[in-house]
């Protein structure tokens, strides 16, 4: 895959099943820079499926203007632990990664693996015709 000249094609989506991931959220006055954080759980499959590709959709030009990257991380809970219980009270509008209420555990630490990225300028990025990421493991699960 070519990151530094990407090929521009038009791709057919309506032979994929798509997942949408949506936030939205008033960025915070005062600061120069906030990093925000939401959990979404993973739709319940009962068969193997790959992800082929990814986008991101800004709404509005001010959205473009402040949006400068978002990342998609895999989630794990420790061993042992139902993850269930254990992502479900951050499922919803998010906190600012880095400030999060004193009373609010936010697992951050648990969120390592890196999925997927975009930043300024990104495209729709399609995986070759031979490339996925298996669904099995996207989303809240236990490690083992």
């Amino acid at each position: 895959m070519n990151m530094m000249d990407p090929k521009k094609e038009n791709v057919d989506l309506s032979k994929y099943r798509n997942w949408t991931l949506s936030q939205e959220f008033e960025i915070p006055g005062g600061v120069d820079t906030t990093y925000w954080c939401t959990f979404f759980k993973a739709p319940n499959l009962t068969e193997k499926r790959h992800i082929v590709g990814f986008d991101v959709h800004l709404r509005d030009q001010l959205s473009e203007k402040y949006t400068h990257h978002v990342d998609v991380y895999k989630c794990t809970t420790p061993k042992g632990v139902d993850p269930d219980s254990y992502f479900q009270p951050h499922i919803g509008p998010g906190y600012d990664c880095y400030h999060t209420p004193l009373e609010t555990r936010w697992p951050r630490d648990d969120c390592q693996l890196f999925e997927f990225q975009w930043s300024i300028g990104g495209q729709i990025t399609m995986f070759d015709e031979k490339l996925g990421v298996p669904s099995e493991g996207l989303g809240c699960q236990s490690t083992t």
